[in-house]
């Protein structure tokens, strides 16, 4: 019942359930029902409460590592990426190549420690290639102004998958910086052909105020927000939290 309240947004009544439910059953094998009550709190902005029931969670199964990519999106969700980074790198402890590195590459190059996430991002690219990677290195390439080394990089994004259209946004950007107009012009006209204009294009429609906050509430128990690397139009500058999304496995090979 805890379940259907949630689901049909009756949050209250939800935590109220998994709450009866856990006094009832606190065993491990009722953890899911811990995780429930987290994620109400989360959406009732009862933060603290919500995490102390997810690290609960987590010390009746260490090794589950949903769990603890709920907790990692928790943080996330509330901006708070100390917490988010030291979640990380203990999920890591317990699996090295989970696809949440990349995320904490994300959170790096998010927060200018470019440094770190160049060399992360080099060392999966080598490893596994990748879009995700391969696209952060031609980011960090353009933002350097290295523009020939950050084109290698996108011509390999959309050779990788040229449905989604960062990279065919991004190299049109840089042929513009290379007053390179009509190449530019041509990439930007082949992706229309491949990508959804409307599902693709732009940035994440979620709604924002003037300082780049959320601006309606969401449930933490769906994916952390929706903008996973579709960052920003061309005309835009490095984009806010594009860590705020499932980490993306790469194609390993």
């Amino acid at each position: 019942m805890a379940e259907v309240y949630a689901r049909s947004g009756r949050y209250e009544d939800a935590l109220a359930a998994f709450t009866q439910s856990i006094a009832l059953d606190s065993s491990a094998e009722n953890r899911g029902a811990l995780i429930g009550m987290a994620e109400a709190l989360q959406v009732l902005d009862r933060s603290d409460e919500a995490r102390v029931r997810y690290r609960d969670a987590i010390r009746m199964e260490p090794g589950d590592l949903t769990v603890r990519k709920r907790l990692i999106n928790h943080f996330l969700y509330n901006d708070e990426l100390d917490s988010a980074i030291a979640a990380i790198h203990e999920l890591l402890q317990i699996d090295p190549d989970d696809p949440e590195r990349l995320r904490l590459g994300m959170i790096w190059y998010g927060t200018s420690d470019t440094v770190r996430a160049e060399s992360l991002f080099t060392a999966v690219e080598k490893a596994e290639g990748g879009y995700l990677p391969t696209f952060y290195l031609g980011r960090i390439a353009e933002d350097r102004r290295d523009f020939e080394t950050a084109k290698s990089y996108y011509y390999r994004v959309i050779a990788e998958s040229d449905t989604i259209p960062d990279g065919w946004l991004h190299l049109g950007s840089v042929l513009l910086e290379q007053d390179s107009v009509t190449a530019a012009v041509d990439v930007l006209t082949r992706a229309l052909g491949k990508c959804p204009i409307r599902k693709r294009f732009g940035t994440s429609s979620e709604p924002r105020s003037r300082d780049g906050n959320r601006t309606t509430r969401r449930s933490p128990g769906s994916a952390a927000p929706t903008r996973s690397i579709r960052m920003t139009p061309v005309s835009s500058s490095r984009s806010p939290r594009p860590w705020n999304a499932p980490a993306v496995s790469p194609n390993r090979r």
